[in-house]
């Protein structure tokens, strides 16, 4: 007997500017809908953590990211209530990244109803927990 446990890979970046972090506010998502999270996505067949996380800060926010180091995996118990009490659904892997000069954008207005710069000190109250963690491993 075999039994096949799916759990949703994402990625995402932490671009920083000026003592400020970007973040975007999501909305029509299935998970963590409506909260301010850093940028990033689904992991695709084939991909390393790496090049998805550089694949969907071009997708959302039309930015060319380059990796500089991981900041932590976050651990989905959350989302998997469907699946029953303490059954991990995701995890995310969170990467600081370097933007240069790149001004984001919201590329998916479908997805993403907000973008702004957050001071470090200052976050918003509905802030996506994996983007916490994050953070504190700046």
């Amino acid at each position: 007997l075999s039994i096949y446990v799916m759990i949703h890979l994402g990625c995402g970046g932490i671009i920083l500017r000026k003592g400020k972090v970007l973040l975007i506010r999501r909305v029509n998502t299935k998970t963590f809908n409506h909260l301010w999270s850093n940028p990033g996505g689904s992991v695709e067949e084939g991909e390393s953590l790496e090049e998805a996380c550089v694949r969907e800060l071009k997708e959302e926010i039309d930015v060319e990211a380059m990796i500089v180091r991981k900041l932590g995996t976050y651990e989905d118990y959350q989302g998997g209530r469907l699946l029953g009490k303490n059954k991990l659904f995701g995890k995310y892997t969170g990467f600081l990244v370097d933007i240069g000069q790149s001004n984001p954008k919201i590329n998916e207005p479908d997805k993403i109803a907000e973008i702004k710069y957050w001071h470090l000190n200052r976050l918003p109250t509905n802030i996506a927990p994996y983007t916490l963690q994050y953070l504190r491993n700046l």
